[in-house]
């Protein structure tokens, strides 16, 4: 199986009302920066962009917590990619290490 790189992507933005959402409800001062879940991957000579989101998916769809959406919204920002595919990845804790179940995620697309 090919090696895996994660690079965690600083400064990355969700839209502004959104922001001012998460901070408030974590209590979080304005003006106080928070690093979102944003990573790029290098895996198998190809490059993805992903985020990590808490949520859960419902009837097959997602539905977000507040952070979790800042997260998809600065993933959306990034002013790089193809961003005609967007996929929703549930992964949970268990007995296969979370590093596996990305490399198999990636694997299929």
């Amino acid at each position: 199986m090919p090696t895996i790189k994660t690079k965690h992507i600083l400064g990355t933005k969700p839209e502004a009302e959104t922001l001012r959402k998460v901070q408030e409800g974590a209590g979080i001062p304005s003006g106080v920066s928070i690093n979102l879940l944003v990573f790029e991957i290098d895996y198998d000579r190809r490059k993805y962009y992903c985020c990590w989101s808490g949520g859960e998916l419902r009837d097959g769809q997602p539905y977000l917590t507040p952070i979790g959406q800042a997260a998809m919204e600065a993933l959306a920002n990034l002013p790089m990619g193809n961003q005609d595919t967007l996929i929703f990845q549930e992964l949970k804790l268990g007995p296969t290490p979370l590093r596996d179940k990305i490399k198999t995620t990636l694997q299929k697309r």
